[in-house]
């Protein structure tokens, strides 16, 4: 599961016009739901959002030292479905949404990250309307965003071009292990066959 955190000092979402949800001062959630997400990784995320500390002690306090948490503050929280956020780009100018969940189970694990927010915060909680067109409005505040995942245990999440880079690395270092004992079963060989001459 990924998530993108953006403090805010407000937000809202409408749908056909409409506003549906709507926030004062915390947190605008955007969540997208993997294929291979469980329950657990409800759970992460919601105590990521929850324990992250993104907010100064005081309002008027402009300082990078951010001390508090949504908690602390006693702010909002809005949460918005974004399946978009498992695209993958790295084969083309298309976006592959493969790594996303389809809808229906992506929305049962969607709520139960709600829940599991609800069950530990009890400030306010809103989302938007899960699977429609959406227009998000935001003031983000500082601008302060962050990414989320909860297979990396709340760390920022890495890039396509990030996993991509990894996996050559790995690859390279596979090849180099390889190689490395190739030569020494050469080199057994060798010894093994001056040995085998010497005593001849």
């Amino acid at each position: 599961m990924r998530a993108v955190i953006q403090r805010v000092k407000s937000a809202s979402v409408s749908v056909d016009g409409q506003i549906v949800s709507s926030i004062g001062k915390g947190l605008l959630c955007l969540i997208g739901v993997a294929r291979d997400d469980t329950a657990k990784d409800t759970e992460s995320i919601a105590k990521s959002i929850l324990k992250l500390r993104l907010f100064p002690e005081t309002a008027s306090d402009e300082s990078p030292q951010w001390k508090q948490s949504v908690v602390d503050i006693k702010g909002d929280l809005l949460c918005v479905s974004q399946f978009t956020l498992l695209a993958l780009t790295s084969k083309g100018a298309k976006p592959d949404f493969h790594d996303a969940m389809a809808p229906n189970e992506a929305k049962t694990l969607y709520e139960q990250l709600l829940f599991r927010l609800g069950q530990s915060y009890d400030g306010k909680i809103a989302d938007g309307r899960f699977g429609a067109m959406m227009d998000v409005s935001l003031v983000n505040w500082g601008p302060v965003t962050i990414q989320l995942d909860s297979k990396d245990d709340g760390s920022p999440a890495r890039s396509a071009f990030e996993e991509a880079k990894a996996a050559k690395r790995l690859e390279t270092e596979q090849r180099r292990a390889r190689n490395e004992a190739d030569k020494r079963e050469r080199l057994k060989a060798y010894e093994t066959r001056q040995q085998t001459e010497s005593c001849g």
